[in-house]
């Protein structure tokens, strides 16, 4: 409650969703500070990963920051041997690595191998990128009352 006794306003979404972010970029800090298992413990290397990350997501360009702890997610959870068998395309059934992959990309979120949420990105995620009709919380939309006007048409 504030000092005059009201209580702030919240939509019961917010918190819970602002929390988990926060709590997951203190993790992913502290994994860092600590020593998280770093890329050079696979053979597969950030560029090959990048590679192959763009390939199954379909875009270009991606963030070779945002791969590399990615990378370190999916190897200290999966481990570097199907990894490498994904990258090199020896890996008869690449489903269920090959969707985690393009979820991590997509969410800007891939689970360690402790099962806590490693945030790789939050404004990078391709989901803003496929979701066209919003924006990252906290990502200004353009000058002040923008949103007062409809969008404007496509075709």
């Amino acid at each position: 409650m504030g000092d005059d006794g009201r209580r702030a306003p919240t939509n019961g979404r917010s918190f819970p969703v602002a929390a988990r972010c926060i709590a997951s970029a203190i993790a992913a800090a502290a994994l860092a500070v600590a020593g998280a298992p770093s890329v050079a413990a696979t053979q597969v290397r950030v560029d090959a990963f990048l590679a192959l990350s763009e390939r199954l997501t379909g875009h270009s360009s991606l963030s070779a920051d945002v791969a590399k702890t990615l990378l370190e997610a999916i190897h200290a959870s999966a481990g570097g041997t199907e990894l490498e068998a994904l990258v090199d395309g020896t890996l008869a059934d690449d489903g269920a690595l090959a969707n985690r992959i393009v979820g991590d990309w997509y969410s800007g979120v891939a689970v360690a191998g402790d099962g806590k949420d490693v945030v790789a990105t939050y404004e990078g995620a391709l989901m803003w990128k496929a979701l066209t009709f919003t924006k990252p919380m906290g990502v200004c939309g353009g000058a002040t009352g923008y949103w007062q006007d409809p969008p404007r048409s496509r075709g």
